[in-house]
């Protein structure tokens, strides 16, 4: 039996699930690829970790060097499960000098912040996308595509739906319009309300669930928008297939900058069987087959006229829903993603170990490690510096972006870099001037 050493920052939301899941299965079906879990910092939620617990799949927490050195010593393969958490950054950093066979399963698409450079590919063995949509990166020219499509390989990472697939949809009065996710223009889309506000079907209702910590300007907005007194804001849930059984429809508007891949939450809607509309865009186009398992609209009047089409037609309704249903359980299965990872294993388990050098992508530095995957808005960061060196006063100095990502708490921004490195002063003086 051979040994996998997954590394990774944590085992939060959708990493988590895919790592359980897969490690789980494994198990369960004795295959030759024995996995062990690493964890770079302690974890705040032990949900999946727990479910590793319970089927003897080994997991460790090292924030130590010396200790995760040595577990990658004694591993066949190690593979880096990366999202550009800044932890990792670091982690890049110090693993240059030491032998193995390495992949790095990216978690998120690398079009926009937190982008992919094209080099990072090139770095280890074999280097997997969890979409499609990474092949469309705009910083990559049609050569770097070209190598990239030739040399890499897409792997969704799912982590199952054993929750979902057996759970009906229930009866009840009224059309609810559902959505669960991320309650932040980092992820949803800002005009989301006027989507709703189009809606002028009497009985229907806007469910929302999920973190409320932006509640303030989701109401906000949903006022200005006339739908406020039509929605239900119900915050964070533990067990979600329990909401989305009252739903008509799932509507999954997001933004056009956001960097997800699997969409766990779109595959479970869809996995419970329920009609899906979202926007034709990144991910999403690569997941939903159009008038097949969901509906993909490119305006607010298509949304408009997707919604009053699925309220009008509940026979499509179901039709579309089980459509989606059977694809994600076929396609998304557990199953499937550890056959195509066993696949990638049995190919780089035949090449010699060697060292992998990423500080000549990432550079040296906590503010070089953000630096390396802003992508275009790299530039504007970079002439800052200069600008630094001769304005005293950083009052007279901004940066403006449109990447609200940038400016949030977490998901790799500049306020999370310098929570782990706050010593850096490049990352501080960003921290003072962006706007």
């Amino acid at each position: 039996m051979f040994s996998i050493l997954h590394i990774t920052a944590h085992m939060g939301g959708g990493v988590g699930k895919v790592l359980s899941g897969i490690a789980n299965y494994a198990k369960k079906s004795k295959t030759k690829y024995n996995h062990k879990i690493i964890l770079l910092e302690k974890p705040e939620k032990i949900n999946f970790i727990q479910e590793c617990i319970d089927l003897d799949v080994e997991i460790m927490i090292c924030e130590n060097m010396d200790d995760i050195y040595r577990e990658i010593k004694k591993a066949d393969i190690v593979q880096l499960e990366w999202w550009h958490h800044p932890k990792f950054a670091e982690f890049l950093y110090e693993i240059s000098n030491i032998s193995t066979r390495l992949i790095i399963w990216s978690h998120i698409s690398g079009c926009v912040y937190p982008n992919i450079p094209y080099e990072f590919v090139k770095v280890p063995d074999k280097f997997l996308f969890t979409s499609e949509c990474s092949y469309e990166n705009p910083q990559w020219s049609e050569k770097d595509k070209e190598y990239i499509k030739r040399n890499t390989k897409v792997i969704n990472s799912s982590g199952g739906f054993d929750r979902f697939e057996n759970k009906e949809l229930v009866q009840h009065k009224g059309f609810n319009i559902g959505y669960i996710g991320t309650l932040s223009y980092s992820k949803l889309n800002n005009k989301f309300h006027e989507y709703y506000g189009s809606i002028n079907i009497k009985d229907s209702k806007f469910i929302i669930v999920g973190d409320s910590v932006n509640t303030k300007f989701i109401i906000d907005d949903l006022k200005k928008s006339g739908v406020y007194n039509k929605t239900h804001i119900k915050g964070y849930v533990d067990d979600v297939s329990e909401e989305m059984k009252e739903f008509d429809v799932f509507s999954y508007l997001l933004n056009k900058d956001h960097f997800g891949t699997t969409e766990n939450v779109l595959l479970e809607a869809m996995a419970i069987g329920l009609p899906v509309v979202a926007i034709n865009q990144c991910a999403e186009k690569h997941i939903i087959k159009h008038m097949e398992t969901g509906i993909l609209v490119n305006s607010i009047e298509e949304y408009k006229q997707a919604i009053n089409y699925l309220y009008n037609h509940p026979e499509e309704r179901k039709r579309i829903g089980q459509n989606a249903k059977q694809f994600v359980i076929s396609e998304y299965s557990v199953k499937k993603t550890v056959e195509k990872l066993d696949e990638v294993y049995d190919e780089i388990i035949k090449e010699e170990k060697k060292m992998y050098d990423f500080k000549s992508v990432f550079g040296k530095y906590p503010y070089e490690w953000f630096l390396a995957c802003l992508g275009r808005e790299k530039e504007e960061f970079e002439n800052s510096l200069k600008v630094k060196e001769k304005e005293l006063d950083y009052n007279k100095i901004s940066i403006n972006t449109s990447l609200i990502i940038l400016k949030e708490k977490n998901k790799s921004s500049i306020y999370q870099f310098l929570k782990y490195y706050p010593d850096d002063t490049n990352l501080k003086y960003w921290s003072e001037i962006i706007k």
